[in-house]
């Protein structure tokens, strides 16, 4: 027979004045049990009025911490019942999760594949061939592949040969109407630049001008900048700047403005120099100024001296007459 709620106020009034902590929650537990086997009003008001006389009397702190039963089991019991099974609308599918494509990254092709895997420009050069044929359109996946196969440690023979099938594989793009983008024109450019073919690179950027894409890194163009400084091309060097804004729709910079002005001055073009500078629509850098007044001083400087070897010579022809007079 189960105890009821007046034994178990009497048993837990007794243990908690002098018993241990031990016998305090032996009593609670056994009045949890006692409330989960009934289930019925009478074991909910024993362990109301345990949790009740607990929290009136001098019993054990550990008793007052511990939450009352009675919420407990009310608070949990709604919990067992799942929502769904009273719900008679119908469950909505979850939608499928879509792999987002990688941003700059394209789809893997047969070329693609080949450079990954170390195969020559000519091995590449030929898949794009057969992926030509007829009137079947190549992808500017392919054309970059082949882009980035080419290497600044091949020999030389190699390099000519690889910048063969580079312009043969543009050029083949161009006949299918394959539109390119920005990266295309800077990637073509840099494998040119691998291969020691930057003067073709440019005459055919700045041929077919937008059909070749329009030149968005500016740091590629400042590179092709500084090679034909360095090489004295100052014609391709002038037409290239020239073309930044109209054709490519890149402003000028200061660290433009120097790549050409020193290249312009190292190919002893003292005199374009100060018109590059003269037209400048921004304050150049002071290397800029320190370098264009160090050329004029030496131009400057050269030109006296012409000059006074002109006087002196001029000199010596007229006491040379004067001799002859007397």
């Amino acid at each position: 027979m189960l105890p009821s709620s007046s034994t178990l106020r009497t048993l837990l009034g007794r243990s908690s004045v002098a018993a241990t902590k031990k016998t305090a929650l032996s009593l609670l537990s056994m009045a949890r049990r006692w409330a989960c086997c009934s289930g019925t009003s009478s074991s909910c008001s024993s362990i109301n009025g345990i949790s009740s006389f607990a929290a009136r009397g001098p019993t054990c702190p550990i008793l007052l911490s511990l939450p009352q039963p009675q919420q407990r089991y009310r608070q949990s019991a709604p919990q067992q019942v799942h929502s769904r099974a009273f719900s008679s609308s119908p469950t909505e599918a979850a939608p499928a999760k879509t792999k987002k494509a990688a941003v700059g990254k394209g789809e893997r092709t047969l070329l693609t594949h080949l450079r990954k895997s170390g195969a020559p420009t000519s091995a590449l050069f030929e898949a794009l061939g057969e992926k030509c044929k007829g009137s079947k359109l190549p992808r500017l996946q392919d054309l970059h592949a082949l882009l980035l196969s080419t290497s600044t440690l091949s020999p030389t023979a190699t390099k000519e040969e690889n910048k063969r099938l580079i312009l043969a594989a543009v050029h083949l793009f161009l006949h299918k109407n394959v539109e390119f983008s920005e990266q295309s024109a800077a990637l073509f450019l840099r494998s040119m630049l691998r291969v020691d073919g930057l003067a073709d690179a440019v005459d055919l950027l700045l041929e077919k001008r937008k059909r070749m894409g329009m030149w968005a890194q500016r740091k590629t163009l400042h590179i092709a900048l500084h090679k034909l400084g360095g090489a004295k091309d100052t014609e391709r060097l002038l037409a290239l700047f020239e073309a930044m804004v109209p054709v490519m729709g890149i402003e000028h910079t200061a660290r433009t403005y120097h790549l050409v002005i020193r290249g312009l001055l190292n190919a002893g073009e003292e005199k374009k120099a100060l018109e590059v500078a003269g037209k400048a629509s921004l304050a150049l850098a002071d290397s800029t100024q320190e370098m264009l007044k160090k050329a004029v001083e030496a131009e400057a400087g050269v030109q006296k001296e012409a000059e006074e070897q002109a006087q002196g010579e001029d000199g010596k022809e007229g006491e040379g007459e004067n001799k002859e007079n007397k």
